[in-house]
């Protein structure tokens, strides 16, 4: 597990999101994420956040940053650059170098700026380039950016090469555009290179190539650079006393007289006694206390200790259904009273050990994690299941475990609650040993529905395996959903039938009946309608995995290597093998249709 920031290299034709993709198959990890976009066009320096890295993208997206861009002066486009659409051309031969210069120039300063269109920024929860693409444009309001520097490099008119040094939220297109609009001949971005974000300077920045290879000599760590280095130019606090160490330990709040003069908001890096960096913490002026600026994910380890008082549940969580739902809702009031949310589970159903046998779960892990930490938990204990655990007394699991460990002062569970060595431990028990453990516990009664009967897993299971994915929505209070990175096919579909993504969930995933579904498929931050097949492509010859594959309405563009989320509407009809592929073409015709017209009952 790598934790820290690499020194990407975007190069053109890839978006930020591409990057995130590869690198998570560089580096093997799932939590990787970046700093500030940058368009496919561009290319320069994206930091990359690794691990626990993460967690502190956007104060690294805050940043000031500096690009390299080519002006092309005389043109106007939708884009403001050159990918776009032309709008207008203008003469631009009249123009003179010193008049060019002046109006470049006078944009150094305070500058309130436009965004464009074409950008991720949301207007009533819809991003603008979204509308842009559906031909609609808004206002939008103007925004403080500040220009620190530009030079021009060069000036072959009606080109301008410049380097311009910016604050964060700074787009260099509308940049060319106003200029252009000052000149009165219009304006766009021709060419973008970003050379520095903060630190990270472009001469030390590595294409995904090379980073490749460093992987395969077996020295990729040099590329991370760890956390506390990012960050050192902010004042550090060092723990000068035993009882600050174990607070520090799993990130705890607390109080220190050892730097005064504090404001709500500041930062300082925190180390423990003996050196060890234990993250970045923002001083809280109403607590008043430092508190660290991030959530905790505890897995695959015996080895923590929460020093918060805790509102703790136990259980596999699997689904998050509205039964998870309520018992959450009742776990959250106590949050008002200061005690941190933490949710006890396993990394492996335990049924898999105990059974010999892969237990299949509704949603993965990180799927889990995802609702979890939306749901506000502010720690998700993904405990390892062995033979010790599977044998430990139930006794010992409350003392040791959710006492000891995670620090209950109240434990919230299900009249059905069952742990320890053969499921002995029971509500009865955790009643029992409140008094003497000295927490309060409390049972939620089960959630039920429309008719009555108890919502659970196993129910929901039922209905996905029945093909009634309504009901199962209905019982989960959300649209069940596949998500995944997409897999090259076997390009059947683009040579012979419809183009398609193609996810191969992990074996441990949940599926529903096998065949056709309406879906709602988000990729880059925008939703399509989609027709989706889960199963294994009976009438393709050769080896078929199961998977779930996609035909997308109204997209254009190469969707390999992306991340995306396949949301289960309707039903259409359970697979199928045809006996030829010209009658699978047909078929396919037909559900497309079919998946249009049921998707707008739920647009």
């Amino acid at each position: 597990m790598y934790d820290g920031i690499i020194n990407v290299y975007k190069e053109k034709g890839f978006t930020s999101h591409d990057v995130v993709a590869k690198m998570r198959g560089i580096l093997g990890q799932r939590k990787i994420g970046h700093t500030g976009t940058l368009d496919p066009a561009a290319e320069g320096v994206l930091p990359v956040c690794a691990g626990k890295g993460t967690k502190l993208c956007d104060m690294l997206t805050d940043h000031d940053k500096t690009y390299r861009a080519v002006l092309l002066l005389g043109t106007e486009t939708d884009t403001e650059d050159t990918t776009g659409t032309v709008l207008e051309t203008k003469e631009t031969s009249g123009l003179t170098e010193n008049e060019v210069q002046d109006a470049v120039l006078s944009f150094i300063g305070d500058y309130a700026q436009v965004p464009p269109m074409y950008s991720a920024l949301k207007v009533d929860g819809k991003k603008l380039y979204e509308l842009a693409r559906e031909g609609k444009t808004v206002e939008r309001k103007a925004r403080p950016v500040k220009i620190f520097d530009i030079q021009i490099e060069k000036m072959e008119l009606p080109e301008v090469t410049m380097t311009v040094s910016c604050s964060k939220g700074t787009y260099i297109r509308t940049l060319c555009h106003d200029i252009g609009a000052k000149l009165s001949v219009g304006g766009c971005m021709k060419e973008l290179l970003r050379t520095k974000v903060g630190q990270f300077e472009l001469s030390e920045s590595l294409t995904l190539d090379e980073l490749q290879k460093l992987k395969e000599e077996d020295r990729l760590a040099e590329a991370v650079l760890p956390v506390e280095e990012v960050f050192k130019e902010l004042p550090e606090i060092r723990s000068d006393t035993e009882e600050l160490d174990k607070l520090l330990k799993n990130g705890n709040p607390f109080r220190s007289r050892a730097v005064k003069d504090v404001k709500g908001g500041d930062m300082f890096r925190v180390y423990h006694s003996d050196g060890t960096f234990i993250g970045v913490f923002k001083y809280d002026e109403e607590k008043p206390f430092w508190e660290e600026i991030d959530m905790q994910y505890i897995a695959e380890t015996r080895e923590f200790q929460i020093k918060e008082k805790t509102v703790v549940s136990i259980g596999k969580f699997d689904g998050l259904h509205r039964g998870h739902q309520k018992l959450m809702h009742e776990m959250l009031k106590w949050k008002e009273q200061g005690f941190k949310i933490a949710v006890f589970t396993f990394a492996t159903p335990p049924g898999t050990l105990v059974k010999g046998k892969m237990q299949t779960m509704i949603m993965t892990n990180p799927e889990r994690e995802m609702l979890l930490e939306r749901a506000g938990v502010d720690y998700i204990v993904e405990y390892p299941f062995d033979e010790e655990v599977c044998h430990m007394a139930p006794e010992k699991f409350v003392s040791d475990i959710l006492v000891g460990h995670m620090n209950a002062g109240v434990i919230v569970s299900g009249p059905d609650c069952h742990f320890g060595y053969k499921a002995a431990g029971d509500c009865a028990m955790l009643e029992r040993l409140s008094s003497e453990y000295g927490y309060r516990y409390f049972v939620v009664d089960k959630e039920r529905d429309e008719e009555g009967k108890i919502i659970s897993s196993t129910y929901i299971r039922e209905m996905l395996a029945d093909g009634n994915i309504i009901k199962a929505n209905k019982l989960l209070g959300y649209y069940y959903f596949v998500t995944g990175t997409v897999q090259h096919g076997n390009a059947i579909g683009h040579t012979k039938l419809y183009p398609t993504a193609n996810l191969i969930p992990p074996a441990v995933k949940h599926l529903p009946k096998f065949g056709v579904y309406v879906t709602r498929v988000t990729v880059d931050g925008k939703t399509y309608g989609g027709l989706t097949n889960v199963g294994a492509k009976p009438t393709i010859s050769g080896e078929n995995p199961v998977g779930v594959e996609t035909y997308l309405y109204n997209f254009e563009g190469d969707l390999y290597g992306k991340d995306m989320k396949v949301e289960l509407l309707d039903f259409v009809r359970p697979e199928m093998k045809f006996e030829s592929i010209d009658a699978l073409k047909a078929q396919l015709d037909h559900d497309i249709k079919e998946c249009q017209r049921r998707y707008l009952e739920f647009a």
